[in-house]
């Protein structure tokens, strides 16, 4: 049994390609792959379809998966050669790919690593924590507001009455910031 190479290519590739044009159907668009085939010619266009809320433009820089499945996602047999794959759209090009290249990111993004953001000078709020700290010194702020409203002005007669002291004022926590994340 040989190993076929050429097959193995087929089920990794990934490539950019141009909207040429809107296809048949929604969410299909016609892209001109950025590949030369093996006689030297240009890739013909071809259909593809986007991935998920992916709306690329007409002359938009794409980002290409060819997938063996249909794009239901039915079963294929991997031991036998198939005859063509279809094309999926996964992202677009801000902008020509370069070292400042940016990516549009339609659709949700994980990062399940660090993030840096910018110089990542400084450690990114986690907001949940960040929430609970703050309705906190909101509720810290509200009682003294109450306690000032009942008093009466001081003069030779009077004056207001101590503050009660509650609730206590909350104390900043270090863990409210991330210590995977940063940004600038």
């Amino acid at each position: 049994m040989s190993f076929d190479t050429a097959y193995f290519k087929a089920l990794t590739d990934c490539y950019t390609a141009t909207v040429t044009k809107a296809g048949d159907v929604e969410g299909q668009y016609i892209v001109q792959p950025h590949t030369v085939e093996a006689d030297a010619q240009n890739t013909p266009e071809m259909p593809a379809l986007a991935a998920d809320a992916i709306k690329p433009a007409l002359g938009d820089k794409v980002l290409c998966v060819t997938s063996r499945n249909d794009y239901v996602h039915n079963y294929v047999n991997r031991f036998n050669r198939t005859t063509g794959g279809n094309i999926i759209i996964i992202g677009v090009f801000a902008d020509d790919l370069s070292r400042d290249a940016t990516l549009r990111i339609l659709k949700d993004l994980f990062v399940t690593g660090d993030a840096t953001l910018g110089t990542g000078a400084e450690p990114m709020v986690l907001g949940t924590k960040l929430s609970e700290w703050a309705a906190k010194v909101d509720a810290a702020i509200n009682a003294l507001y109450s306690w000032g409203a009942t008093g009466s002005a001081p003069g030779p007669t009077g004056g207001i009455a101590p503050f009660p002291g509650t609730p206590l004022a909350p104390e900043w926590s270090p863990s409210n910031l991330s210590e995977h994340h940063t940004l600038d």
